[in-house]
């Protein structure tokens, strides 16, 4: 029986290291899936608000387009921006000049910094519609950039989270209701 006594007894050693290392991995593992949940979120959050930039610049574009419309509604002065728009100035916010001709031919185009301190720009472009039931009428097209030049109002093409917005408008210079075909 001295040999008996040799003979060790087995028992399950290592299983808590096991055991602990099991549990470690699942939480790291739950871990690194709500991280990578949250940042994702945060990327998008930060997507949204920079859609959101844009959009009004676009929605102030439009605005700017109307006022210069207004001005020439009311026979202003010096200001017959779409209707001979030789590169006439107006002031929208800012100093904006209207691209053209000399010419009644559309479309006008002019670019505008809505928000300087957020870098947020428009670029509009108003045609003018004919053929059309109700009438003649004015389309505008505003492009708003949520990133944009100062200096001339141009988005940042080269910046990654650039965003644009569009938003086309179609009003009557007749007095009427647009009705299209």
């Amino acid at each position: 029986r001295s040999g008996n006594k040799l003979m060790k007894r087995k028992t399950p050693k290592g299983f808590v290291i096991l055991f602990t290392i099991l549990i470690a991995a699942i939480i790291m593992v739950i871990g690194l899936g709500i991280y990578s949940i949250a940042s994702r979120e945060t990327v998008l959050s930060g997507t949204a608000r920079e859609a959101q930039y844009a959009f009004y610049a676009a929605d102030a574009g439009v605005e700017c387009a109307l006022y210069a419309q207004s001005l020439d509604n009311a026979g202003v002065s010096g200001t017959l921006i779409f209707d001979n728009p030789s590169g006439s100035p107006f002031d929208c916010g800012s100093s904006v000049r209207v691209s053209g001709n000399g010419t009644t031919i559309t479309p006008y185009t002019f670019n505008i910094v809505v928000d300087p301190v957020r870098r947020t720009c428009a670029k509009v472009s108003v045609y003018d519609v004919a053929g059309l039931p109700s009438g003649p009428a004015r389309r505008i097209v505003s492009q708003g950039y949520n990133i944009c030049n100062l200096s001339d109002g141009t988005p940042l093409t080269s910046n990654p989270i650039l965003v644009e917005r569009d938003l086309d408008t179609l009003y009557s210079t007749g007095g009427g209701t647009v009705t299209t075909p």
